[in-house]
């Protein structure tokens, strides 16, 4: 039974609720990446040493599922992880959930259009030109997903999600 899985994907993947959903059914509980990397919720961020003291104080218990983004505290949490789920559904597919999601929370059409942009950015290749530096964040989770040792599911689309959570049993994962 894999108990530390640690689950990549672009903005609105679904990645929390994934997370929440395997919590509940492996009975592990769940972090996600914003809670350690912002002091104050989207206002104030924490600096990058505090972020990686508290992902890995959790990532030392013997059970755990993180959930997130950011690329710079990925490494700190890979090494223990024995489950990688990448959520790496299609750009159309992002953009209607970010589109869902600002008519829910009635935020302002600009800030979702400037996050949906964000979230572009998520597949933009790379340049050639300082290439690790412009590399793309899904390029990053490629690289991790292609060269980790431990097990990984890839997740593209709706169908692929059902089957995988319909896998997920307390003593199989």
């Amino acid at each position: 039974m894999h108990k530390r899985i640690y689950i990549i994907g672009n903005s609105a993947s679904g990645k929390s609720s994934l997370a929440s959903k395997l919590a509940m059914m492996l009975k592990i509980k769940s972090y996600g990446l914003d809670d350690f990397y912002w002091q104050r919720k989207f206002t104030k961020k924490r600096k990058p040493e505090q972020v990686e003291k508290l992902v890995k104080k959790v990532t030392k218990r013997k059970s755990w599922i993180i959930e997130g983004v950011y690329s710079s505290c990925v490494t700190c949490s890979l090494d223990r992880a024995d489950l990688i789920v990448w959520l790496d559904y299609p750009p159309h597919v992002i953009t209607w959930r970010l589109l869902k999601r600002q008519l829910k929370r009635r935020e302002k059409l600009s800030s979702t259009i400037d996050f949906i942009h964000y979230a572009w950015d998520y597949y933009k290749k790379p340049t050639h030109k300082h290439h690790a530096r412009n590399e793309s964040t899904r390029h990053k989770h490629k690289a991790i997903f292609d060269n980790y040792p431990s097990d990984t599911i890839r997740i593209r689309n709706k169908k692929e999600l059902e089957l995988f959570l319909r896998s997920v049993k307390p003593n199989h994962l």
